[in-house]
């Protein structure tokens, strides 16, 4: 009956429609808002509720919409909105399998208002996210464009660092070479303008260093690299080259120069005097003031060669030259030279391997007493056995103090000759001793221990320190004078007699010689050969007088003439040796020499 829907309307004012079924099927839908149309008219609530629900066919939805439960809200809503307008608002059927439930078209609408509200937050939330993520992007995007500059920095720095100098800022070896290799390809490939290379080594600058200590060493480097920063031309790299002349500071003490179109074979030898000169001046070091000189060695052209280690290698040669010349000299390099290192190479290998076969043999040179001809002394020279040859000290002394192997083979000497004296003195027990004069190399003078080293050979030897005499070269004594005299002192002290060889050849003052405390001056063989000379005699004679003012034994060196040892007879000198007497002989001979003393024994 209508009247029983009109109660289930008034019992639920929220309850939008009733669905009609029939035979468990859906007949149709019956409205709350039909049911209010229907009992608003005159009389209609009377007529309304009598009938029957089937009569009402014209107020029920026979056809309500119907959609799956799984429906989209936005694809409902559309549906609900594409019926006629007189139905469009109707409430419309959800099945989900076997349930059938209404569901209000406003209620879709709601749904689909909160979802778009849903989605328009999310929308804000999400362009807030990006502008979040923009703002970090850009934040990392500046920093890593710092980290670029910095790399980029740090890179510059790196490059700088790998190629320069620390202490002077000069270019350092590896960027002279690239620089070198540059000019050196150029003038290979397309005969680009020719270069000159100057090898630059500072005369006196380890005594500087170790007087005034190693800051001042490093101040002076500083203003060496200043000095011959200014010296050399401005320029901007030539086209034949495509780089500009540049100093170097190689390593330690040792700077290179780079001369770019020095066509003229003058123009380096010019520029290494205007180096030199620039040098002369003395150094401000502090409180101090020191002077330095420059060997400078000379590769003139670059032409014809392949490397350019090979260019400095030279230059390096030529350098070497000029301080066994004397120093502060600039030297142009010549073939011949590299031939006279490669030889002295071959004597260095050779002297250490016959150090460890101990390849050497001690001769000895009589030294004699003028007045009545016996020999009281005598001085021993070392000779090397190479390829079944005796070699003289003259052919390889000189590369044993340049590799510092004369400090173990100067030890060597010094310990045959103890023994050589040991056994003099058991095959002449009751004859004076006989004084072996030994040489010291300035290098071996420089040693701290040599005092305690030789000291102990001595002991080993089981012989007098009284019996050995110390020769040192007066340039030795006088190329660190105060600490000559203390070494020379600490040996005195030990016992050992102590001459100055060579006498006259240096630059020893009368005053310092009067300090030292020396037993003997042998006079140079110079002064002997100059002896008829109108200066010479002269100066053979005020040795002399010195000498026996200082109380001090004299030995006339070099004596080859009869003649040579009547006039230093006659002059007073004591004692000589030379040719006149006897050369340099084995030990065996040195014994047939000493026959008459045997035989007195």
């Amino acid at each position: 009956k209508a009247a029983e829907v009109e109660q289930m309307f008034l019992a639920d004012p929220s309850l939008p429609a009733i669905m009609i079924t029939e035979a468990g099927r859906v007949f149709g839908i019956f409205s709350r808002k039909n049911m209010m149309a229907a009992i608003s008219r005159p009389f209609g609530r009377d007529v309304f509720i009598k009938r029957p629900i089937r009569e009402l066919l014209n107020m029920i939805d026979t056809e309500p919409l119907t959609l799956p439960a799984l429906t989209p809200i936005a694809a409902a809503l559309k549906a609900a909105m594409a019926r006629p307008p007189a139905q469009m608002f109707e409430p419309l059927l959800v099945s989900y399998e076997r349930f059938i439930g209404l569901l209000e078209v406003n209620v879709l609408m709601t749904a689909q208002a909160n979802l778009l509200e849903l989605a328009l937050r999310s929308k804000e939330q999400l362009l807030h996210e990006v502008e979040r993520k923009a703002d970090q992007l850009h934040e990392t995007l500046q920093e890593q464009e710092r980290l670029s500059r910095a790399l980029s920095h740090a890179k510059e720095v790196a490059q700088y660092e790998a190629t320069h100098d620390a202490l002077t800022g000069l270019p350092n070896r590896r960027l002279f070479l690239e620089r070198l290799e540059v000019a050196l390809q150029a003038q290979r490939k397309d005969g680009g303008e020719d270069c000159a290379v100057l090898f630059i080594d500072l005369d006196r600058f380890k005594i500087v260093n170790d007087s005034l200590g190693h800051l001042a060493g490093n101040a002076l480097l500083v203003e060496v690299a200043r000095r011959l920063q200014g010296s050399l031309r401005q320029s901007t790299p030539l086209a034949g080259t495509r780089c500009p002349d540049t100093v170097a500071r190689l390593s330690g003490d040792e700077f290179a120069v780079l001369l770019t179109d020095r066509i003229r074979s003058t123009a380096p030898m010019t520029v290494a005097t205007r180096l030199q000169a620039a040098l002369s001046a003395p150094f401000a070091i502090g409180s101090e003031t020191a002077f330095v000189s420059a060997s400078i060695g000379i590769v003139p052209s670059i032409a014809g060669y392949d490397d350019t280690e090979a260019i400095l290698r030279d230059a390096d040669i030529a350098m070497y030259r000029g301080k066994r010349e004397g120093k502060a000299r600039a030297v142009t390099f010549e073939p011949e030279m590299r031939t006279q290192v490669e030889t002295r190479l071959l004597i260095e290998n050779e002297l250490r391997e016959a150090l460890t076969r101990q390849e050497f043999e001690l001769h000895y040179q009589p030294v004699v007493a003028l007045k009545s001809g016996e020999i009281t002394g005598l001085e021993a020279l070392v000779r090397w056995h190479r390829g079944g040859k005796l070699a003289m000290p003259d052919s390889f002394i000189g590369v044993a103090e340049e590799t510092g192997l004369i400090v173990p083979l100067g030890n060597w000497v010094f310990g045959r000759a103890c023994e050589a004296a040991r056994h003099w003195q058991s095959v002449l027990p009751r004859a004076a001793p006989l004084d072996i004069a030994v040489n010291l190399s300035a290098l071996q003078f420089r040693q701290e221990d040599l005092a305690e080293t030789l000291e102990d050979l001595v002991h080993l030897a089981g012989i007098d320190a009284g019996n050995l005499t110390i020769e040192i070269t007066e340039r030795s004594a006088m190329e660190n004078p105060d600490r000559a005299l203390a070494m020379l002192q600490r040996l005195k002290a030990r016992g050992f007699r102590l001459a100055i060889d060579d006498f006259g050849t240096g630059y020893s003052s009368l005053s310092y010689l009067h300090r030292l405390p020396i037993d003997v001056l042998k006079i140079d063989r110079s002064f002997i050969a100059n002896f008829d000379s109108r200066d010479g005699g002269k100066i053979v004679a005020a040795i002399l007088a010195l000498a026996r003012s200082l109380d001090i034994t004299v030995v006339a060196e070099g004596v080859e003439t009869a003649r040579q040892a009547e006039q230093l007879n006659a002059l007073g000198c004591d004692f000589a040796q030379g040719y006149f007497f006897a050369r340099p002989m084995a030990q065996a001979a040195v014994e047939v020499l000493l026959l008459p003393r045997l035989a007195e024994v």
